[in-house]
């Protein structure tokens, strides 16, 4: 019920925003990004687990985990991104072969979606994994970190005119203050108790423990008078008295997948997305040959030029509409000048406009479709 009643909100505060093709692929790439962190959470047997969408910013899932072993929240905080950027350069690397502007938008998303939630940004994905790896080591290093990253967060919104992101930054660095004291506390009482790798967080705490760790809590946040926030920080203390970050050789491996991960993902976009220039040899009808700059993007054709022998565009120049493949534009050039007549046309094939050139100089205005 909480899945779909938030997916409406979320379709619905989308609708104006975005096509409804945009919509249903946005949707559906939120939905398969959340499903492997709900997958990763039944794999370790987190409990509570529910997916949702937030209107205005995205989709999630919440749980609990049940165990003190750092890497396994490393792994399902993986489990998001990493399935659908791979899934996005599969998807790319088809549209090399099969011509597909769903397709093309599907991987677009994928690699948008799921590079953005890498970003070192609570709570991003991105954030999440370097907080936990590094920053939650040191509770003076990850106060600092919470504070920086929120403040990055609200600016960023601020400046995109993103407000649902300023807010969550704003958030994040009110809550700078409570997760800091929180982390000291857990700290100091963290030599009262054995943390065995088999404890399961989920349990109950037990009653000599529980008594104690309450008073702390409550020596320490005067405030909390309602027994459910209470609650809710007495067992935060306790999941951080006794959860672990992973060791150092797992940390290794995690960071490199994570900067791979990072780094990659936007070099793949530039990949697909911009265009590839290589130089073909063609034969034409009278049985020359000339030399043509192409320039794909997706593995289509996306404009044709001509070069002579001192590689100076030195001919005929073709623009293609990379969708359907019909010519956006045609005209040619001398001595790597614009030349004669270019003429422009709509994606359905119909004359746009035209324009005439002499070495590189407009002779005459553009002349427009009535």
């Amino acid at each position: 019920m909480l899945l779909g009643v938030s997916l409406a909100l979320f379709a619905a505060t989308g609708f104006f925003e975005y096509s409804a093709s945009e919509l249903v692929i946005l949707v559906a790439v939120l939905l398969f990004h959340e499903m492997g962190h709900y997958v990763g959470m039944r794999i370790f047997n987190y409990q509570d687990v529910r997916m949702f969408f937030i209107p205005f910013f995205g989709a999630a899932v919440a749980g609990r985990s049940t165990s003190v072993e750092g890497y396994k929240e490393a792994i399902v905080l993986f489990l998001g991104p990493l399935p659908g950027i791979l899934v996005g350069l599969g998807i790319g690397i088809a549209c090399f072969f099969y011509n597909s502007a769903i397709l093309r938008s599907v991987a677009i998303m994928l690699l948008a979606v799921n590079g953005f939630n890498l970003l070192p940004f609570l709570p991003l994905d991105g954030g999440r994994l370097l907080d936990l790896i590094l920053f939650s080591r040191q509770r003076h290093l990850e106060a600092v970190f919470r504070f920086v990253t929120g403040a990055l967060l609200a600016m960023v919104g601020w400046l995109l005119g993103a407000w649902f992101l300023s807010i969550v930054g704003i958030f994040i660095l009110l809550a700078t203050r409570s997760t800091f004291r929180m982390s000291s506390l857990a700290q100091r009482l963290r030599g009262a108790v054995q943390s065995g790798t088999k404890m399961d967080l989920s349990a109950r705490i037990p009653r000599e423990l529980a008594v104690p760790l309450i008073e702390r809590v409550r020596e320490m946040f005067p405030h909390l008078v309602q027994p459910k926030s209470l609650a809710n920080t007495v067992r935060q203390v306790w999941e951080r008295m006794h959860t672990r970050p992973p060791g150092l050789a797992v940390s290794i491996v995690l960071l490199g997948v994570y900067g791979v991960s990072f780094l990659g993902t936007p070099l793949l976009g530039i990949l697909f997305v911009f265009p590839i220039p290589s130089i073909a040899t063609r034969t034409k009808p009278d049985g020359t040959t000339s030399r043509v700059l192409e320039m794909r993007s997706w593995g289509r054709l996306q404009a044709t030029t001509e070069l002579g022998a001192d590689n100076q565009f030195n001919g005929r120049y073709v623009a293609y509409f990379v969708d359907t493949g019909k010519v956006a534009a045609e005209g040619s050039y001398v001595d790597g000048e614009p030349d004669g007549t270019w003429t422009y046309y709509t994606e359905s094939g119909q004359f746009e406009s035209q324009e005439v050139y002499h070495r590189g100089k407009l002779l005459e205005p553009t002349v427009a479709k009535p």
